[in-house]
Formats: C-alpha cells, structure tokens, sequence
C-alpha cells in the first residue's frame, strides 16, 4: 500500500494502544506494568509510522533495559511547538529526553529556573525513557534543587532540555539571546548570506522585529503544510539515521525589544490554531529577507 496509508493505519494503530491502555488502566483490567507495556508499544509503533521510520526506530532503540512512560504536563503552545520541531528534524522527542537526562547526569547542561505560570493552558505530552536512566536523573534532581536553589525535578528537565535543544522558547525562560534550532543547511545558508552582505543576524532580526510591531511588516503566519498521514512535510533531507541534521543559532537581542516581541507572539499564539514561538517569527523574519535554500 502508499506510504502515506500504511502510516495513517500505523498511527492509528499507536492511538488505540494508547487509548486501550488509559481505559484498562482506569478499569483495573491492566496491571501497571502491562499499561506501560501498551504505551511502550504505542511509541515505537509511532516511531515506525514517520518518516524514516525503521532507521530512526534503530536509531532510538540503545536501552536495552526497561523503559518508563513520562507524562509531561507542559504549556499547550510549547508542546505543539515541540512536536512540530521533532517532526521537522525527524526526531522523537523521546530521544531527545534520554540525551537531555544523560547530559545532566554527565554535568554538560544544567536545567534553568522555570517560573510558574497559573494562566498557561496545559497539556500533557507522553515519552519514553530508559528507567535507568530516569532512575539516575530523579536521584541527582535532588542534590541539584538544593545547589541551584530552586525546583528541579524529571518532569522540569525533560520539558526544557526539549525546549533548549529543538530552539523552542520556553515561556519565562528567555532572556536577551533568542536560541534557534535550525536544519543545518538552513542555518549556513543564512550566516554566509549575512556575511556576504555585510549584516550581522541581529541587525536583521531586529529590523524585523521593530518592522513587525509598527505594523510596516505584516507576514501571514501559517501551519506547515503535512502530508497525507498528518505529518510535516519534509523541507530538507535527512540524514543516514533517519533525522535532518539541526544547527544551533544564538542571536542576542535588544532586551526590551525581544520582550515586545514575546508579548506580540503571546497575543498572536491565542488566535490561531497551531503553534507560535519567539523563535518561529524570528526564523520567518530571516528567510523573509536573506532567503530559504528550500522555498
């Protein structure tokens, strides 16, 4: 069959599991190992229904322990914005968390303070993880909230070391540098572009900015077009594991500039139906005038 049917049967598929899992569960029929047993599957049928889905399930499959369902309860918009990230550069968000948990545990990266937000509407995203792994991570949550001196915990560093390394702002995390995570393509296009004339990323973003809210820029903001099985399409190609290949990009910015551009996106993400972030505007502001490689 099409590629596209076999996926959308495939996700399907992932959905019933899930969803025979929440009602087993809640009935009693399900052990809680069995449950976890069901979501396990779930995610790796899911896994396999995206694009390169056999290499990226190869790809994921180094615990060769017992793994544990996470439950992040998180931002609404910021999920969206996470999942649609993961999609673009073909990666499962469940990878992303055993890398985020290994690189605490390693001392490379350390979780930031994240201040409540009583207004946010929340979600809950599932993922995997070794619970090994996770095991190790809650121990050391313990001794870092007491150093930092403030609340760290699985659930805290599993949502912004997603945030941090797919280029997605976390809401209250920000400060004057706006990081993006970009298709590496994308990203060397953009620098030797700017260089070759004679412009620095900051002084684009922030003609952009300052054009965006005196309303002399107004840009149509829309969903990435999906395919057929609902997800991104792919505008860049990936790589040999089954993923597009992501560069990072710092840019600082004029501070109460980048907080009049939060706010704008704030208003901007409860009026459209898909996600919005800091970093998508700025992404948009930068091809808008230097180009896209893959337009």
């Amino acid at each position: 069959m099409p590629r596209s049917a076999a996926s959308q049967r495939l996700e399907t598929a992932a959905a019933q599991l899930e969803q025979a899992a929440g009602l087993l569960g809640e009935s009693g029929t399900l052990s809680s190992e069995d449950r976890e047993a069901y979501l396990e599957s779930a995610h790796y049928v899911r896994l396999v229904a995206g694009p390169g889905g056999w290499r990226r399930l190869q790809a994921s499959g180094g615990s060769s322990g017992p793994t544990k369902n996470m439950a992040l309860t998180l931002d609404k918009n910021l999920k969206g914005a996470l999942v649609a990230a993961s999609e673009e550069f073909e990666t499962p968000l469940s990878q992303v968390v055993a890398e985020g948990f290994q690189a605490v545990l390693n001392g490379t990266w350390t979780p930031p303070r994240v201040p409540r937000n009583l207004n946010a509407e929340l979600a809950t995203l599932n993922v995997r993880v070794d619970k090994g792994l996770a095991d190790q991570v809650q121990a050391l949550a313990v001794e870092l909230q007491e150093r930092l001196g403030y609340r760290v915990n699985q659930s805290r560093i599993a949502v912004s070391y997603l945030a941090w390394d797919l280029g997605v702002e976390q809401p209250g995390v920000g400060e004057d540098v706006l990081y993006l995570a970009l298709p590496k393509p994308l990203a060397e296009y953009l620098e030797s572009r700017a260089a070759s004339e004679g412009v620095t990323l900051r002084e684009v973003a922030e003609d952009g900015i300052r054009a965006l809210l005196d309303g002399s820029w107004s840009p149509e903001f829309t969903e990435r077009p999906r395919t057929a099985s609902g997800t991104y399409k792919a505008q860049y190609a990936s790589g040999p594991n089954g993923e597009v290949e992501r560069a990072g990009m710092s840019i600082r910015v004029d501070g109460e500039l980048l907080d009049s551009l939060r706010e704008w996106v704030a208003r901007m993400a409860q009026d459209v139906d898909f996600p919005m972030h800091p970093g998508k505007v700025v992404r948009r502001i930068l091809t808008d005038r230097l180009g896209d490689p893959a337009a």
